[in-house]
């Protein structure tokens, strides 16, 4: 099996494992996780140039994070050149803006963001030119028309606020938070979803990202495992309580999208 072929850890056999939907135990699942995420986090403070072995906060404004996420987005730029113009390629069509956001905007803005500075929510240019270079601009556009409903009612600004649930910090604290006996249902509820997500036709998905987020969500790598776990533990933090994907899967099904099985 690829899980615990050579080569592979423990730990991303412990996620892969559980992200397939074997019955690995909980705790092996949350322990994989957060040293998963750990290694991630060290990787990332290396390439900062930050201290590896301290707790040392990425965000706010004493830890200078501004003036080093600069440093690190000229470092990429000059390592790998293709990067920027394979951003530049997908905003090609992007609509005009005021300000000067561009590709080199998007790459700051991810790369701030992965450190735990979430985006300026004002800054909406930058935002709208990051979903687009993701394919998620649908997220902000009406779907059926001028008139349809948007899944991001408050446009890219909205979208500041889910960037930054996602940086190193945050999802730290997500699995610290998240109970061994929510780790199965966790992985089976956002399994069931990319499901229904990925039987959404090209013609509609456009208008929510299906395909990316089916891809996300079925994805059993360990880094996709991770990012599974911490946002359906965000979800129960925005919600209050269990998130219900029922009526999503419910409405794919009687599109004739799914079969009863799935």
């Amino acid at each position: 099996m690829d899980a615990t072929g050579r080569g592979k850890t423990n730990t991303d056999a412990a996620l892969c494992l559980a992200g397939e939907g074997m019955p690995v135990p909980p705790e092996a699942v949350l322990t994989a996780a957060r040293t998963h995420l750990a290694q991630l986090d060290r990787t990332i403070r290396a390439h900062l140039g930050l201290p590896v072995g301290t707790q040392v906060a990425l965000h706010g404004e004493s830890s200078g994070v501004t003036g080093i996420v600069e440093e690190v987005v000229d470092e990429v730029v000059r390592a790998n050149p293709k990067l920027m113009r394979a951003i530049a390629r997908r905003l090609r069509d992007a609509p005009a803006n005021d300000s000067d956001a561009d590709a080199g905007s998007v790459l700051t803005l991810v790369v701030a963001a992965v450190a735990g500075q979430a985006p300026d929510p004002r800054d909406t240019d930058a935002l709208a030119l990051t979903l687009r270079a993701i394919d998620a601009y649908g997220l902000t556009e009406p779907a059926g028309g001028p008139g349809g409903p948007r899944i991001l009612a408050g446009g890219p600004a909205d979208a500041a606020f889910a960037i930054g649930r996602f940086g190193l910090p945050q999802l730290q604290q997500l699995l610290e938070d998240l109970r061994p006996q929510d780790v199965h249902p966790s992985l089976r509820a956002t399994r069931q979803l990319g499901r229904a997500l990925a039987g959404v036709p090209d013609s509609v998905g456009q208008y929510v990202a299906a395909k990316h987020v089916a891809a996300l969500l079925l994805d059993n790598g360990p880094t996709a495992v991770v990012l599974r776990l911490a946002a359906w533990q965000a979800l129960r933090y925005d919600h209050e309580r269990e998130p219900d994907i029922a009526p999503i899967v419910d409405a794919v099904r009687a599109q004739g999208w799914l079969t009863q099985g799935d």
